[in-house]
């Protein structure tokens, strides 16, 4: 059984969206009314749909204003191709850059350095920095723990410092060996 949508009661044309309530003399009246009708019957929803009207031409000038703008490639990156499209949804890289809203997960994935500069713009970073639950903060401190001995290990072997290198492998060992035992 499907919800049918209700039918303004005043013009019969437009699908109710308001539901005004009126009691008088202790005699309640529902009315079932689209906004048009709700509207011409109620000062407060005139108000209430100019507020909306003013709201929507607000954000669409924030909107508009952020997404419009053309993001200069930043040191080390390439311009990225007007044409490039999802393999996965086929949107388009303008139609993402117009509504930041990508249309399937291997969005990522194709858009990869224009959602990363524009994460980095938004929220200051790529990674998740909020809060953790109590039972796995450890667990992520010692992952972060390794991420970031990795990556020291990684310059450790580009600067051929190989000493260095050793010790910093055995610490993600013994960090690895930690985690496995706590599982």
């Amino acid at each position: 059984m499907f919800f049918q949508k209700p039918i303004c009661m005043r013009c019969k044309k437009n699908v109710a969206t308001v539901k005004l309530t009126r009691i008088i003399n202790g005699k309640v009246t529902e009315l079932n009314l689209c906004s048009e009708c709700a509207a011409e019957v109620s000062p407060y929803q005139k108000k209430l749909n100019e507020t909306k009207a003013n709201l929507a031409e607000i954000l669409q000038k924030l909107i508009g204003g952020t997404a419009a703008k053309k993001t200069e490639p930043t040191e080390g990156m390439e311009k990225v191709k007007e044409d490039v499209r999802c393999q996965y949804c086929g949107l388009s890289l303008e139609t993402y850059k117009n509504s930041l809203f990508l249309g399937c997960s291997g969005c990522y994935e194709s858009f990869d350095k224009q959602v990363v500069s524009d994460l980095r713009r938004l929220h200051g970073s790529t990674q998740h920095v909020g809060k953790v639950p109590p039972r796995f903060r450890e667990r992520i401190d010692r992952q972060r723990r390794i991420n970031q001995i990795q990556r020291e290990l990684e310059r450790a072997i580009e600067e051929e410092n190989f000493e260095k290198a050793a010790l910093l492998r055995d610490q993600i060992r013994s960090l690895q060996e930690q985690m496995n035992n706590n599982v």
